[in-house]
């Protein structure tokens, strides 16, 4: 059975938007990133979040039909 690559980048991408989400949302209000009254740390990360769990669904469905 051949490794599916899409697996090991889905959890890098959920691991460095969890890391990024997090920060955005604990940081101090002078130090992050605050562009239109958004948090940009954690717009990003949360982006992140959801297109990791994306691609690691897209891997475990075409996984299971194979």
């Amino acid at each position: 059975m051949a490794m599916d690559l899409r697996i090991p980048v889905a959890g890098m991408f959920i691991l460095l938007g969890a890391i990024l989400a997090l920060n955005g949302l604990f940081a101090p209000q002078d130090v992050a990133p605050v562009d239109l009254g958004i948090r940009v740390n954690l717009a990003w990360g949360a982006l992140m979040c959801v297109f990791g769990l994306g691609l690691g669904s897209f891997a475990l469905f075409s996984r299971s039909r194979n």
